[in-house]
């Protein structure tokens, strides 16, 4: 569902006049958008996770930046090969034994680029089509002359390119380029080489990219050609999608059949500044709890699950034939009549 009945919903039982008005509609806006990121960053909702295969480029450090519609990674494995584990950028400095290949990743930061600037240059902007009004860009980040600029590059009604004055240089680096206002067409930022450099979609106000530290090595890399290619470097990744705020009447939440959850956490928002509304603001987060839970059992039925039976108790000790009750040599092939321990089970005992 859209938008616009959530909006005529809330405007009929909560806002009433305050609808009227174009002020009064961003303000009702401003706070659905509240209720629906907090419902949505609260846990995995049931259509938020994609999977898509990513091609990455290596030559930036062995970095790569994943797109602004990827918010957390989930789960990463290259195609026919085993996981790969995603850490922080904590671990490499506290563990002795640290090691780089071709299974570990870093996440480090997000960042409005898309790549690193190579050297001094201006940020050139583009609209993919002429808009109405004028747009400003803002753009945040260190000169060879200064540590922190801030310039306002203005793209005039009609026109579809713009140029910054200063030249922004890699580190400290370009912190904020972000849009005054939402726009009918994307824009792209590039380098002073014609090179893409940052991405904004018509729907988002500022770029945002997720940079990763592929921590490899050229040995590695020839060992993850990906079949079928010629030195590309594909990985599947599991990731939830960025939540993307309403602004059309007929924009989509990220997720099919949360509106009514939507509503109930407006109203929680909405009552809990009301003065004498708490146990109403309660009542509306108990009905927008119960809504998500019933949304994720639905979801589950059909679904094979996975176990966990806890820490194996046997697995520092011998293994027995319980119905001897006497050892038995694990060459024998006997294994515990329990399903979910035994060898190949590791130290803790799942079954399906």
């Amino acid at each position: 569902m859209p938008l616009l009945p959530i909006l005529l919903k809330v405007a009929s039982n909560l806002v009433g006049d305050q609808m009227s008005t174009t002020d009064g509609r961003n303000t009702v806006l401003r706070l659905i958008n509240s209720a629906a990121s907090e419902l949505y960053h609260s846990q995995d909702l049931v259509g938020s996770l994609r999977e898509q295969v990513f091609n990455a480029d290596l030559t930036d450090n062995w970095q790569i930046t994943l797109p602004y519609y990827v918010r957390t990674i989930r789960g990463v494995r290259q195609p026919g090969k085993l996981m790969t584990q995603v850490e922080s950028m904590v671990p490499r400095y506290t563990t002795e034994d640290w090691a780089a290949h071709s299974l570990r990743w870093r996440q480090k930061y997000i960042t409005p680029l898309e790549h690193s600037l190579d050297a001094a240059t201006k940020l050139n902007f583009q609209l993919s089509g002429a808009e109405t009004f004028d747009l400003s860009i803002f753009v945040t980040g260190s000169t060879p002359q200064a540590e922190r600029v801030t310039e306002t590059v203005v793209i005039l009604a009609g026109a579809t390119t713009g140029s910054t004055v200063n030249n922004f240089i890699d580190f400290p680096g370009v912190k904020v380029i972000r849009k005054s206002g939402y726009t009918n067409n994307n824009l792209i930022a590039s380098n002073d080489a014609g090179v893409e450099v940052a991405f904004i979609p018509n729907c988002e106000l500022e770029g945002r990219n997720t940079i990763i530290q592929v921590v490899n090595t050229s040995c590695g890399c020839a060992q993850t050609t990906c079949q079928g290619g010629t030195g590309c470097m594909c990985w599947e990744i599991l990731y939830k999608l960025h939540f993307m705020p309403f602004v059309l009447d007929y924009d989509e939440f990220p997720c099919e059949g949360y509106d009514d959850a939507i509503y109930w956490k407006t109203c929680e928002l909405w009552w809990a500044q009301q003065e004498g509304k708490s146990e109403a603001a309660l009542l509306a987060n108990a009905k927008c709890t119960a809504i998500v839970e019933q949304i994720a059992a639905d979801a589950k039925k059909g679904q094979i699950m996975r176990f966990d039976f806890g820490k194996n108790k046997y697995n520092n000790l011998h293994w027995w034939d319980r119905r001897m009750l006497a050892p038995i040599s694990m060459t024998q092939g006997i294994y515990p009549i329990m399903p979910g321990y035994g060898p190949g089970f590791g130290g803790g005992g799942c079954g399906y």
